[in-house]
């Protein structure tokens, strides 16, 4: 029974190609999907929170191919310092680990999120927009509509009054980006 043990070289080759893979479809799976995390909710930190996640995986790939390229080098250098290879190695692992954490919670708490509390903040947003305005007219208009745009991430919410109506889109940042008045 002379069992012979893989190389550690190959391991950490192995290793790599692993990290690789998994950071660039994870970064793949989070790019596609990112419309509609961002669309369901009005915080800014998710925003951060997903160009953070993005630039570890980033991060992660490209340390694991300079461990492809260390591992290269200290194969053809014998008596090289491994160490020099297995240090972004581990930077790697622990890009990956800190961007599917940063992920998941972002997801998690977007996941959260109360679609009525957001059509809430959307309506004060919008109604103190109208009182600054027209203050004349406001205080007679009634909340007619309220619905959310998926596609370009906002509120659109209809006031009307018995001689007019006004639209206001409010986005997910919480700013009015249109508004339209039909008398």
């Amino acid at each position: 029974m002379n069992q012979k043990l893989p190389s550690p070289w190959g391991i950490v080759n192995d290793y790599s190609k692993t990290v690789v893979a998994t950071a660039a479809a994870f970064l793949a799976f989070t790019a596609t999907f990112s419309s509609q995390f961002i669309g369901r909710t009005q915080d800014q930190w998710l925003y951060w929170c997903l160009i953070g996640a993005w630039l570890l995986l980033v991060a992660a790939i490209g340390a694991s191919f300079f461990t492809f390229g260390r591992l290269t080098g200290f194969l053809r250098k014998p008596g090289s310092d491994e160490r020099k290879f297995l240090f972004p190695a581990n930077v790697s692992f622990f890009c990956l680990l800190a961007a599917t954490a940063l992920f998941f919670v972002a997801a998690i708490r977007t996941v959260g999120t109360d679609p009525k509390e957001e059509a809430s903040v959307a309506r004060e947003v919008a109604e103190s927009f109208l009182a600054e305005v027209d203050s004349d007219s406001f205080g007679q208009t009634e909340l007619a509509l309220v619905e959310w745009n998926g596609v370009a991430a906002e509120w659109n919410l209809m006031f009307a009054s018995n001689t007019d109506t006004a639209w206001v889109a409010v986005e997910a940042r919480r700013m009015v980006v249109s508004q339209f008045r039909r008398n």
